[in-house]
């Protein structure tokens, strides 16, 4: 019997990728790759390789992008091992052995908040029907596979926990808090401060995959308003992942450049030269982004919610994503900061500024527990 099958399936891009960049990457410095099956789905297999190189030292099983297969499979196969570890959780099955659960997936948790509601993603009734009714349907799976005896859960700020807790009232004593960090593959860049030129151009960087979640329609309403200077604003996206209509596309001073989907050397470039850093995003666990644009020590724009908020305390420009002038607003206050040298920082709060070998090491300790 093998010690540990990790299961990274629910994985399709950002931050779910620097988890497994980062815990292979930690597991080889520590030579403990051959403890861990780790199954990864195909259709992120050209990512993984590309971030973490080589493979031939590793143990991955890669499996269909059908949820249903690769459920099944591992299913099945979870008997072969001592524990289970879920990277991106919740798992789409249900973990008989021993588990433990990186909870990954803010939806449960703020979908009838007071940042966000399913009725945002849904403008004809009957699908905001069905959107309730399937988030109705979710939340009592993930009640019933999250109370399967001996699962711990992980989660990355107390504030999340709070909200697992009241949210899965049978679970809350198996809530465990455990901080993200940056991939050790992007904190080997060096950071470069910046130095702040007269240009014509302000550069603003939207580090996001494109989910209803990440609120990136809500940024075209800047068209609404004429910037004094020109933005270049860079998606990390391909053209066609987002709407023809795109407001944005309008404008004479805007400058809209699609990267595509970065690998973690060119995601590293990317903040390198950037003025500013764009987050719309009104649903999260624990951003990475947090920390990069911490890392990099890039002016950080973010709507003020209590995820945010408990991991960068006042440190980012936050504006309200419900008032349409706000964000505009947030940009010309940055870049008036800029030109008064008095722009800050953002910085991520001591409690979870872990490094990845603190949280490989966290990780580590709780499976062998």
């Amino acid at each position: 019997m093998k010690l540990f099958l990790v299961d990274c399936t629910r994985a399709s891009s950002g931050g779910s990728l620097q988890h497994i960049s980062s815990f292979i990457d930690q597991a080889r410095k520590n030579n403990q790759t051959h403890i861990f099956d780790i199954v990864i789905s195909n259709n992120i297999k050209k990512r993984v390789i590309s971030d973490i190189g080589g493979i031939n030292d590793l143990n991955i099983i890669w499996v269909s992008n059908n949820f249903l297969l690769s459920s099944l499979y591992l299913s099945i196969i979870q008997f072969r091992y001592k524990s289970i570890f879920i990277l991106v959780g919740p798992p789409l099955w249900i973990p008989l052995r021993n588990s433990i659960t990186c909870f990954a997936v803010p939806h449960y948790l703020y979908n009838f908040s007071e940042f966000c509601s399913v009725y945002e993603y849904a403008k004809h009734p009957i699908f905001k029907l069905l959107f309730v009714r399937t988030n109705i349907f979710f939340r009592k799976l993930i009640h019933f596979i999250f109370l399967i005896p001996n699962n711990k859960i992980l989660v990355q700020t107390e504030v999340v926990k709070k909200r697992l807790g009241q949210n899965l009232q049978f679970v809350k004593d198996k809530v465990f808090v455990m901080p993200n960090s940056l991939p050790s593959l992007v904190m080997n860049n060096k950071v470069k401060k910046i130095p702040f030129k007269e240009k014509s151009f302000f550069r603003v960087l939207i580090p996001s995959s494109y989910y209803p979640h990440k609120n990136l329609d809500s940024i075209s309403f800047l068209s609404r308003y004429k910037f004094p200077f020109k933005l270049k604003i860079f998606f990390t996206l391909r053209r066609n992942q987002l709407p023809k209509n795109y407001n944005l596309f309008k404008l004479k001073n805007v400058e809209i450049i699609f990267t595509g989907q970065l690998n973690l050397d060119e995601l590293s470039n990317a903040y390198l030269n950037t003025d500013i850093v764009l987050l719309p995003s009104i649903l999260e666990c624990f951003s990475s982004v947090y920390q990069e644009a911490s890392f990099f020590e890039r002016p950080f724009i973010t709507p003020d919610t209590d995820f945010a908020r408990e991991v960068l305390g006042d440190t980012a420009y936050f504006y309200d994503h419900k008032q349409k002038s706000s964000l505009y607003n947030a940009i010309l206050k940055v870049k008036k900061d800029f030109e008064n040298n008095e722009v800050k920082f953002p910085k991520v709060r001591k409690k979870y500024n872990i490094s990845p070998e603190e949280k490989y090491n966290l990780q580590l300790s709780y499976l062998l527990n």
